[in-house]
C-alpha cells in the first residue's frame, strides 16, 4: 500500500449527512461563532459567495467545489452585499450526533424574491481525532476546486445524480451508501488537490516527494509495533543518521520519534473509538512493551486515559 492510501485509511469519518440546497436571490447565511463542523459544497446552479472569518470572500460557480477541514465560521451568500441572517434563524438545528443519522438527504429552501436560483449540494463531516492524523494536520484551511479543475472528480456527477435520486425517492440502504459516498468524495478531493498542488503541501505530505524519507515513513506506518531507531530508518532510507535525521525533520517537521510517537497513538485512539479490543492488545499492537508506559503516553497527548478516550468517543 502506498504511503498516502496508508493515511487515508485511518481517516475516520464519524457520521455524515447530505443536503440539497435552493436558496432564490436575495440570501444569505452566517453560521454562529466556533463553527467547528468541517463540510463540503458543490455548486450545482448559479454563482454565491462563501467568505470565512477574517478572509477575503470567495465567489463560487457552477462546477465550483470546496472542502474546509478544520472548522471556521463563515457566511454564504448570493451577494457579498447581502447583510446575512443566522443559520439558525432559516433552518432547525441539524440532528447532529453518532446516533442520529439522516435517513434522506435534507433539502434546504429558502427565499422568495425574483433573483437567480442557486443549487448546491453540500455535506458536513465528522472525522475523528484530526490532531493526530498526520494527513488532515497537514492540510491547508480549506480546499477550493474550481469548474475547470473539478474535472479530476468523477464522482461528483454520480454522487449528485444519486442524492436528487434518493431526495425523490429514498431507498434502503441510504446512511450506509451516503456514508460512503462522503469518504469517497472526501478522498478524491484530497487526491486532487495534491495533483494540483504538490508545492502547496506541508507536513509529512512534503515526505512524498522524497522517496528515501518515504520509504522511512512507510516502514513506520507498516510496522509502528517495531522497535524503531534512527539508525535503522536511516538504513532503509539509504542515508547517514545525521543526514537523515535532518532531512526527515525539514520535510516532515518533526523527528523520526516524535513521528513514531504520533503515529503509534493516532492508531491506538483509531481503535479505541472503533472496535471493544483490550487496552493491552491495542498497547501492543501499536509498539508499547507496558500498559503503563502506553498510558502516560496516551494520556501527555490526548489529556485523557485510553479507558477515558474509549468512553467519550462511545458516549
Amino acid at each position: 500500500m502506498d504511503l498516502l492510501s496508508n493515511v487515508l485509511a485511518t481517516v475516520r469519518l464519524k457520521a455524515s449527512g447530505w443536503h440539497i440546497c435552493d436558496f432564490r436571490a436575495p440570501w444569505g447565511f452566517v453560521t454562529k461563532p466556533g463553527f467547528a463542523e468541517p463540510f463540503f459544497l458543490s455548486i450545482v446552479g448559479s454563482a454565491c459567495w462563501l467568505t470565512f472569518d477574517g478572509m477575503a470572500p470567495i465567489r463560487m460557480q457552477e462546477g465550483d467545489l470546496i472542502l474546509a477541514l478544520h472548522g471556521q465560521s463563515y457566511s454564504i451568500a448570493s451577494d457579498p452585499e447581502v447583510e446575512p441572517i443566522a443559520w439558525e434563524t432559516a433552518f432547525p438545528p441539524l440532528p447532529w450526533s453518532n446516533s442520529v443519522k439522516l435517513t434522506a438527504p435534507r433539502r434546504l429552501a429558502y427565499g422568495d424574491g425574483d433573483g437567480p436560483a442557486t443549487r448546491a449540494i453540500s455535506a458536513v463531516f465528522g472525522f475523528g481525532d484530526t490532531k493526530r492524523n498526520p494527513l488532515l494536520a497537514a492540510l491547508p484551511p480549506y480546499i477550493y476546486l474550481s469548474n475547470s479543475d473539478s474535472h479530476l472528480l468523477a464522482t461528483m456527477q454520480s454522487a449528485r445524480e444519486f442524492l436528487e435520486s434518493e431526495e425523490v425517492a429514498p431507498g434502503p440502504g441510504y446512511v450506509a451508501t451516503a456514508e460512503r459516498l462522503a469518504e469517497l468524495v472526501f478522498i478524491s478531493i484530497i487526491r486532487a488537490h495534491l495533483r494540483l498542488q504538490p508545492e502547496q503541501t506541508s507536513g509529512w505530505l512534503r515526505s512524498l516527494s522524497d522517496p528515501r524519507i518515504a520509504r522511512a515513513v512507510t516502514a513506520i506506518h507498516e510496522r509502528p509495533q517495531h522497535h524503531w531507531t534512527v539508525a535503522g530508518l536511516a538504513e532503509i532510507a539509504t542515508m547517514s543518521r545525521a543526514v537523515f535525521a535532518k532531512k526527515f525533520h525539514i520535510l516532515v517537521g518533526k523527528s523520526p520519534g516524535d513521528y513514531l510517537t504520533d503515529w503509534r497513538l493516532h492508531l491506538a485512539s483509531s481503535q479505541l473509538a472503533t472496535t471493544g479490543k483490550p487496552v493491552s492488545t491495542i498497547a501492543e499492537e501499536a509498539g508499547y512493551r507496558s500498559d503503563t508506559a502506553f498510558a502516560q503516553a496516551f494520556k501527555r497527548q490526548f489529556q485523557l486515559t485510553p479507558r477515558e478516550y474509549r468512553r467519550a468517543q462511545n458516549g
